[in-house]
């Protein structure tokens, strides 16, 4: 007779919701972020927040939980999880980035000609001749890039902040969908990865410093050479809320 095993009723993958959440951090760390995300419900922005600790510990699990339920809060849900590969130069982070990013705006029916055009025009690595379309500074870059990759890009935060604010604005403009108030949130996961990326980091910082309804969600190993981040931000503690998550007890 052959032996009959019971189904194992833990699992090593992240959870989506809080029903099998533990721990008493856990639990008032997902609390405090959702108080903070009910608070800026009918405002413009959002304070951004950092969840760090070591493997294992969780954070993973409190991104997706709080990322299954941003829509209560007004918040448009970005996922982004960073690996060696799309982490290694800002071109291919912020190719990454607008990637999730249209996707989500094409799932909501945001500016879908313009988006066509771009990626279009990143495919076959040449500029559009439907000028009009020319709509997000980044994808010009990239084009003129892949085109001469020997030449530099040269990205500028205000690129990224132009192009963003638009796309803020356009979800914005669909009042009976998003409302008013809407913002875009990142949730990145692995975000140390760019944590030694200045231009990265410079990039982020000014997202949130202009106010346009930008939110970033990063979860990140602790401890990690964060020392640029600090030195970029100054005060991190300004431009994010930081949580300490450890093993479960």
């Amino acid at each position: 007779m052959p032996i009959q095993f019971r189904k194992n009723p833990f699992s090593r993958q992240a959870l989506k919701n809080d029903d099998l959440l533990s721990g008493k951090k856990h639990i008032e760390c997902l609390k405090n972020i959702r108080r903070i995300f009910n608070y800026s419900n009918y405002q413009d922005n959002c304070k951004s927040i950092i969840i760090r600790g070591d493997r294992g510990t969780g954070k993973t699990s409190l991104l997706k939980i709080i990322q299954a339920d941003s829509k209560k809060y007004n918040l448009i849900p970005i996922s982004l999880y960073l690996t060696e590969t799309n982490s290694n130069s800002t071109v291919n982070f912020l190719h990454s980035l607008y990637n999730s990013l249209f996707i989500v705006c094409k799932e909501n029916k945001i500016l879908l000609d313009e988006i066509n055009n771009a990626e279009i025009s990143v495919v076959r690595s040449e500029i559009s001749d439907k000028t009009d379309l020319w709509v997000f500074e980044f994808i010009n870059k990239l084009i003129e890039y892949k085109i001469s990759p020997n030449n530099t890009c040269n990205i500028l935060a205000e690129d990224i902040v132009n192009d963003l604010k638009l796309i803020v604005h356009q979800h914005r403009r669909q009042k009976n969908s998003f409302g008013e108030n809407a913002k875009l949130a990142f949730f990145i996961d692995e975000a140390h990865l760019v944590f030694s990326n200045k231009e990265v980091l410079n990039i982020i910082r000014h997202l949130i410093q202009e106010e346009i309804g930008i939110v970033f969600i990063l979860a990140c190993h602790y401890p990690c050479n964060d020392k640029l981040l600090y030195q970029v931000f100054d005060r991190v503690e300004r431009a994010f809320t930081v949580y300490n998550v450890g093993y479960f007890d």
